[in-house]
């Protein structure tokens, strides 16, 4: 009944009235759909396979790439039994093969912010240097072309 009234997932419903853990609930789902679960707080995350997925496909469908191995990404999900959003990654990442895994709803959003904002960051950084580098290719230092050409008439000169 609460479920019905709240229009929430059953999972999700026996989680709120206490009868269930997030973790018990995952485990059932990795049984019961034979896949695999992950902490996402614990297991290796590749970086660069995160990458692949932009930031606003995996926070709307709730899917991360953990990991790649050549043409095969593994993407954490939090409900891998929704058939839309598999469908939804396969058309994003249609060039790969995908093997689905189950991860928490909650370690999927921190897990957002951890990798896609490192990488924001990197790219600022990245751009600030590529500004600085570029101000002091154009710094002038005082010697202008005629300047340049008269040094080198002096020392043609000199030798």
């Amino acid at each position: 009944s609460a479920q019905r009234s709240t229009g929430q997932k059953l999972g999700d419903a026996l989680i709120d009235l206490g009868f269930i853990t997030e973790k018990q609930m995952l485990e059932f789902l990795s049984q019961q759909l034979g896949l695999p679960l992950i902490d996402l707080g614990r297991a290796p995350v590749d970086a660069d396979a995160v990458q692949i997925l932009p930031e606003v496909h995996a926070r709307r469908l709730r899917a991360m790439v953990v990991a790649r191995n050549g043409d095969t990404l593994r993407v954490a999900m939090s409900d891998p039994a929704d058939l839309f959003t598999q469908e939804s990654l396969m058309n994003l990442l249609g060039e790969y093969n995908l093997e689905f895994i189950i991860a928490s709803e909650r370690q999927l959003i921190s897990s957002f912010d951890r990798y896609y904002r490192r990488t924001k960051e990197i790219a600022s950084f990245a751009e600030q240097l590529q500004a600085e580098h570029q101000d002091v290719q154009s710094f002038d230092y005082g010697i202008d072309e005629a300047d340049s050409e008269e040094v080198t008439v002096v020392k043609l000169v000199n030798s």
